[in-house]
């Protein structure tokens, strides 16, 4: 059977090219320029184009028997031989022998193929160089040989109808004219028996035309001389000169002559010989035209919707005629072979496929070796179709007959891929997108243990790896549990067999699976810093916007930062990995891939339990150069193979800056078990703990220590809080010049630095002055700081990066003492006052208080009140401020008073228990504008005389009743201010010693003049005088007051809390007794 059949083979002269001897580059070259000769022209001037195509086709195999049949159909018999053969030079064969011999042989094939018209020898090598006969025609008649003689005629002048042509080399364009000829020569002996025919068709003995037969046809005992036997030679002449010529390019001769012959057939009936005719009239109904003198004779021609019916019922009448005689069965599969190709070419698949299938339906008697060709042809056959997995199943039943009888795993092999398109496999596969699937998995998989098993008996250990590791990687999923396990012990078991290390191609990406690849930043006190970057909250603090995001933005960078590793430092990628394994799968070996910059990886080992769930590794590695450092994906060895696996989607590339310094810190402080919240305290290496009393100060020791193999040439200390910047210079202390003084600092070497804590806390009882009885216990405040160190040196610092590290303090303040009343109050001497302060010791010790140097210290038990009065000089009139705004002035006041409490108050206290003590502070004190007046020093100096004696306040005056007494006063200003509108007055009251003051003497004194003086400016410097002259009419103590007022209206109160008058008054006042009279 020709699996290969096709209806255009019934318009071709059948040629068989063999070669003589072994077969090897020669041949294949010369078959090719042979092939390349598809068409030979016969002049014919009844057609358009003066001529006619008559079409070759080339066999390079056929069965002798093939011949018997070429009366039945002639495209099936041998009508020309063409052998190449290759001889050697004269030394090696002698004086022609090589020659000679391979004539011979081509003589004992011509005799295998009795219905060659004619044929060739073609010859090449050193063997033509000579004096052998030349590339010339070396037939001869029977008459040239007598005349010759049999001693001088050399065995090739026996060929009959042969040429020998000898070519010293291959020369492709001589072969094809050579070729060419010979082709001619076919076309014109087939045209003349065409012609011989066509007038015995007319002539006389058209009556007596023979019986043409079918090699098994035996018709003993058939009447000759009746009309039907008649009629069944002239059908069958008739249909034997339309297969001629339909040969010989004559399409429409060759359609009519089938038409007369089908009606002489059917009449007989000749089934038989009629499905034959049938066939040769649907393959005359598609003949190509040649355009130009070339065609491809497997382009047919399409034909108009009738006609393919038509044909089609053709060929399934002539597949009837032939299932009714077993001998043509390969002649009836040829037959639909034929039909379903030519269907398929003019678009009828569905109708191709009944034939295919009429076809496979047949038992056909076949060898193990033909049903390989068999099943192929038929995949092949599906394949033009369209239909490729029906194609696919086929030519993988092929492959599996190639196992049966003689096994013979290679060509198996080759069969099962070509199956794999069919089945939509590919053996380089890429993993799809949006994880689609394409096929049938489980046929897939079938397809894939069928090529393992192959590759098992052909002993491929690396290619039975490769299946097996593609079939984990592309079909685990639909792989059962079972099914996963058993492959896994396949593949360990191939690989152990294998010598040297097995590579799994493709990659097993799956075994482990990594849900996460992500390299990792440094740790955040390891990591570099740009030089000159903001960072935290100074970065939120330098924006003027007051929104959180604002998209105009000059300066905002787009993007992610990026990724900063240290060169010479170890660097880690986090991965996640999973087991789809229903056993525990071990990895003895994972690293890291990548390209860029040489990087040192570290391999890591692990075990992961069966099915497990996202598994947190991660993988270190080492960068040794600086620049982009590009994470390929990373190397694997499980199950006995080595696997390089590059990730889908790589992270973007990570930056290695040049190396870096490593600084360790540490205090001699108690550690905490918490860390600070203060800003972003992720770089905090260590958090320490420290309790302090309010006003109590505590040094602490840092200790720096260079541990890295750079030197440390640049460091800087700045605190991280949340107080204020005045608060926060006042907390911790320390020198700049001191730290730098110890730089730079080498490998191995370390640093000290003193940090001067102070225990900052509120001194005042929230809410006011209250009775100590009524003080509640006040918190305990808790401050956290961040002691930041940004350093750097060496090849980093030149490439401006640096690090940052910090130490967290959680500073907790215990109150100590607690001031709960105050007051301020005019002592004796005009230039000081007495500061009375209520003070409350909030310890759970003893605690001893000192106000001053003088006084000897005062013991408060713990929860204890005391009331102390300390005696302060007044504020100066040199504290008071000299701009010339006045509002500037004004507000500078109570800063100058407060600044000058702090000077000249000191409250110490100790606690000799514990061995500890600090000072208290009294800014936090609130003071009215009676105790500024109080402890500010008048600006105004008062000179009194009474009675024209200086005045002092020790001394005493007794006056009688009714005896006038004069107050002489001067006032002078003392200060850098001009004072306007002032009103100078003179009050007189009684002290009842009770708490009571009576101001109403009406008739107990009497002024004489006036008791007030208005004062319209008082010039810096300058001083204004007046007397007051009053006599009492009452015996008594009484009290002289003078003040001086300023008018509400035009003068603003000196300090701006509260909007108060301003008086300044002559202290202590002025105490009379008034005598009876003597």
């Amino acid at each position: 059977v020709d699996f290969e059949a096709r209806l255009e083979d019934h318009h071709c002269l059948l040629v068989l090219v063999q070669p003589l001897g072994p077969a090897g580059p020669l041949w294949d070259r010369a078959l090719e320029h042979i092939f390349r000769v598809r068409c030979t022209r016969l002049n014919d001037q009844q057609q358009p184009d003066g001529s006619r195509g008559v079409w070759l086709r080339y066999v390079t195999s056929y069965a002798a028997d093939g011949s018997h049949w070429g009366d039945f159909q002639a495209h099936r018999r041998v009508l020309g031989l063409l052998t190449v053969g290759e001889c050697g030079s004269k030394e090696e064969n002698g004086s022609g022998g090589g020659v000679e011999a391979l004539c011979h042989l081509h003589e004992q094939l011509l005799q295998q193929h009795p219905t060659a018209i004619d044929s060739r020898c073609l010859l090449f090598g050193g063997g033509a160089a000579g004096p052998s006969p030349p590339p010339a025609l070396l037939s001869a008649s029977g008459e040239e040989e007598a005349e010759r003689g049999e001693e001088a005629a050399p065995p090739v002048s026996r060929l009959r109808s042969t040429q020998c042509l000898l070519y010293p080399e291959l020369d492709g364009e001589k072969l094809e004219r050579d070729v060419g000829d010979f082709a001619a020569s076919l076309a014109w002996v087939l045209e003349s028996r065409r012609l011989e025919r066509c007038f015995d068709r007319h002539g006389p003995s058209a009556s007596a035309l023979p019986l043409l037969k079918a090699p098994f046809e035996d018709f003993v005992g058939l009447d000759t001389e009746s009309r039907q036997f008649r009629r069944r030679c002239q059908g069958r002449q008739r249909k034997q000169l339309g297969d001629l010529s339909l040969q010989l390019g004559l399409g429409r001769e060759a359609h009519a002559l089938y038409t007369e012959a089908q009606e002489l057939l059917r009449s007989v009936p000749d089934w038989l010989w009629l499905a034959a005719t049938l066939e040769g009239a649907v393959a005359a109904a598609c003949m190509p035209t040649a355009v130009g003198g070339v065609a491809v004779i497997q382009q047919q021609r399409r034909l108009s919707g009738p006609a393919i019916d038509e044909g089609w019922e053709q060929l399934r009448e002539s597949c009837i005629h032939y299932a009714k005689y077993s001998p043509v069965a390969p002649i009836q599969a040829e037959c639909g072979i034929k039909a379903a190709r030519w269907l398929a070419a003019q678009g009828r698949a569905l109708a191709a496929a009944e034939f295919v299938q009429s076809v496979v339906s047949m038992s056909l008697a076949l060898s193990e070796l033909e049903k390989v060709s068999w099943y192929g042809s038929l995949a092949r056959l599906y394949s033009e179709l369209g239909l490729e997995r029906k194609a696919a199943f086929y030519m993988r039943v092929a492959a599996l007959k190639c196992m049966a009888g003689k096994p013979n795993p290679t060509q198996c092999y080759q069969l099962l891929l070509k199956s794999l398109p069919g089945y939509r496999l590919s053996l380089n596969e890429k993993p799809a997108k949006g994880g689609t699937m394409e096929g049938w998995p489980r046929l897939q998989i079938q397809l894939l243990q069928d090529l393992l098993v192959t590759a098992r008996k052909m002993d491929d250990l690396a290619l039975a790896v490769s299946h097996v590791c593609q079939l984990l990687e592309w079909r685990l999923e639909w792989l059962s549990p079972t099914e996963r396990a058993e492959a896994c012990q396949q593949l360990q078991a191939l690989a152990s067999r294998l010598q040297g290390p097995a590579s799994a191609q493709p990659p097993l990406l799956h075994l482990p699976l990594v849900r996460r690849f992500q390299p990792q930043a440094p740790a955040p006190h390891l990591r570099p810093l740009r030089l000159g970057s903001q960072t935290g909250s100074a970065a939120v603090s330098s924006s003027n916007s007051p929104f959180i995001f604002s998209p105009l933005q000059p300066h905002r960078r787009s993007g992610r930062a990026p990724l900063l590793w240290v060169q010479g430092e170890v660097a880690a990628v986090a991965l996640q990995l999973c087991n789809p394994l229903p056993t525990e799968l071990a990895v003895q070996h994972m690293s890291l891939v990548a390209d860029g910059v040489p990087l040192e990886s570290f391999p890591a080992s692990l075990e992961l339990p069966p099915e497990s769930s996202p598994y947190p590794v991660k993988l270190l590695g080492t960068p040794r150069a600086t620049g982009q450092l590009h994470l390929l994906g990373y190397s694997t060895c499980v199950l006995g193979v080595h696997s390089q696996c590059a990730l889908v989607q790589p992270p973007p590339p990570v930056t290695v800056v040049a190396p870096l310094p490593l600084l360790e810190a540490t205090a001699n402080l108690p550690l905490a078990p918490d860390f600070a919240t203060v800003g972003d305290a992720a770089h905090v290496v260590n958090n320490y703990a420290l309790t302090l009393y309010a006003g109590e100060r505590r040094q602490c020791q840092l200790t720096l220590t260079n541990s890295g193999a750079e030197p440390i040439e640049m460091l800087e200390l700045s605190l991280q809080t949340k107080l204020d910047r005045e608060s926060e210079r006042s907390l911790i202390q320390w020198s700049p010049e001191c730290l730098q003084l110890q730089l730079p600092l080498g490998p191995g070497c370390a640093a000290s630095l003193t940090l001067d804590v102070h225990g900052q806390a509120p001194f005042l009882l929230p809410g006011g002055p209250v009775d100590s009885s009524q003080v509640a216990a006040p918190s305990t405040r808790v401050v956290e700081v961040v002691v930041q160190l940004r350093y750097s040196g060496g090849p980093g610092l030149q490439a401006r990066y640096c690090r940052q590290l910090g130490l967290a303090l959680t500073l907790e303040v215990q109150p100590s003492l607690l001031i709960s009343r105050w007051d301020v109050l005019p002592a004796q001497e005009p230039t000081e006052c007495h500061l009375v302060l209520d003070l409350r010791n909030e310890t759970e010790h003893e605690l001893e208080l000192r106000a001053d140097d003088e006084r000897q210290p005062m013991l408060l038990e713990a929860k204890d009140s005391c009331r102390i009065p300390v005696t302060v000089p007044r504020c100066t009139a040199d504290s008071w401020p000299c701009e010339q705004e006045e509002g500037a002035r004004l507000s500078r006041l109570e800063p100058a008073c407060r600044q000058h409490l702090r000077d000249a108050v000191t409250l110490r206290w100790w606690l000799p228990s514990l061995d500890r003590g600090g000072e208290a502070s009294l800014d936090e004190v609130p003071w009215t504008p009676h105790m500024l007046d109080t402890i500010l020093q008048s600006p105004l100096q008062w000179e009194v005389q009474v009675d024209g004696r200086v005045h002092s306040p020790e001394q005493e005056y007794v006056f009688p009743v009714g005896e006038p007494l004069r107050l002489s006063v001067l006032l002078r200003n003392v200060s850098q201010v001009s004072f306007q509108r002032l009103w100078l007055s003179a009050v007189g009251y009684q002290d009842r010693q009770n708490g009571t003051l009576s101001y109403r003497l009406e008739s107990k004194a009497v002024f004489v003049g006036s008791d007030k003086l208005f004062i319209e400016q008082v010039e810096p410097g300058a001083s204004e005088a007046h007397e007051f002259t009053l006599a009492f009419l009452l015996t008594g103590v009484y009290k002289l007051e003078l003040s001086c007022r300023a008018q509400r209206q035009q003068q603003r109160p000196l300090v701006g809390l509260r909007d108060d008058e301003r008086v300044w008054k002559c202290c202590p006042p002025i105490e009379v007794t008034v005598a009876p009279p003597s």
